[in-house]
């Protein structure tokens, strides 16, 4: 895969599209080719006519990274939060984006059509930091009488030390 040279620089809201885009292209089995500004648009735009991008755009939205930048929200609608979220583009620059999400009883779909991504910004990851996680399954179960009653099985066995 080739990436666009810096002197084609797109703005915030064609890396949201380009992110979508090569979210489809995964998602699809398919190569993403070199994009420009314009032919982000364009492809965009086609492949949206059909809901073509319906999964990779809800897959960008909802599993990208949460900021913890401010939000500042024009819109407010009760039962709804809103969180800074980022993901990286293909060419390693990031986009963020504002996600609304509901926090009611009642998980009404906030129908904001592609606002989000007309509101993308330009963000850059000052401080990243590698967090380790194991995870663990139990062992064997034994209870604390069936150890008492090997370790005397062991102790009487031929040849035990005592």
């Amino acid at each position: 895969m080739r990436f666009m040279d810096s002197s084609n620089a797109i703005i915030p809201a064609q890396k949201v599209r380009w992110l979508i885009l090569a979210e489809h292209a995964r998602q699809s089995l398919g190569d993403l080719c070199p994009f420009d500004g314009t032919a982000i648009d364009q492809e965009f735009a086609r492949l949206s006519e059909g809901n073509h991008l319906d999964d990779a755009r809800n897959t960008i939205y909802y599993s990208s990274v949460e900021t913890g930048l401010h939000v500042d929200v024009e819109e407010y609608r009760e039962g709804y939060q809103s969180t800074a979220m980022a993901a990286q583009c293909p060419d390693g620059t990031w986009v963020a984006w504002t996600m609304h999400y509901s926090t009611g009883d009642h998980c009404e779909s906030f129908d904001q059509d592609d606002d989000w991504i007309e509101g993308a910004y330009d963000v850059r990851v000052i401080r990243e930091k590698t967090v380790v996680q194991r995870d663990f399954a139990k062992g064997p179960k034994l209870d604390g009488m069936a150890l008492v009653r090997e370790r005397r099985r062991q102790r009487r066995a031929p040849g035990a030390a005592a």
